[in-house]
């Protein structure tokens, strides 16, 4: 048996994953998780998820070092050297890392490569539209519409498991 404890603030974020498990709240503000040994690709699920969220990365800024949730980039962009991250709440830093770096810092959370300017987070993603020339069109969660070059297609697919 394996028992989990969270704060109940970051269990409300995972809150519809864990609705077939057994669980107990109690006045301490914890969440006490109960999960039989045969669900054990449940569990790391949900484990990979709680990563996701409550994992912070450091960038160099023109100004120093920022502190980010992965789960708060939406999307990268680059113009030439400059690179911008684009954060919920349209928030945007500008970052001294290039985009190869980004790339390799942050495939563990779910942003990948679009196109030769862009990366984004595949869970703020909304809706993907087919566009002409084999290209995909997404619209994220703010709103925003990014296209995925043809090159990037086959890996974006991959990535999603279409």
């Amino acid at each position: 048996m394996i028992k989990l404890t969270w704060k109940k603030e970051d269990y409300e974020s995972l809150k519809d994953k864990l609705n077939t498990m057994h669980l107990d709240e109690d006045e301490s503000q914890e969440i006490t998780i109960t999960i039989d040994s045969n669900e054990a690709k449940e569990t790391l699920d949900v484990l990979d998820l709680a990563a996701y969220l409550q994992s912070r990365i450091s960038f160099e800024t023109q100004n120093g070092w920022m502190m980010v949730y992965a789960k708060s980039i939406t999307y990268i962009e680059s113009f030439g050297e400059d690179i911008f991250i684009h954060l919920d709440k349209d928030e945007t830093i500008q970052v001294k890392h290039p985009l190869y770096e980004l790339e390799n810092m942050l495939s563990k959370f779910h942003v990948i490569r679009i196109g030769k300017s862009f990366l984004v987070n595949l869970m703020k993603i909304k809706f993907i539209e087919t566009t002409i020339n084999a290209k995909l069109e997404l619209t994220l969660n703010d709103g925003t519409k990014l296209e995925v070059s043809r090159s990037y297609v086959k890996r974006f697919k991959d990535a999603l498991g279409i």
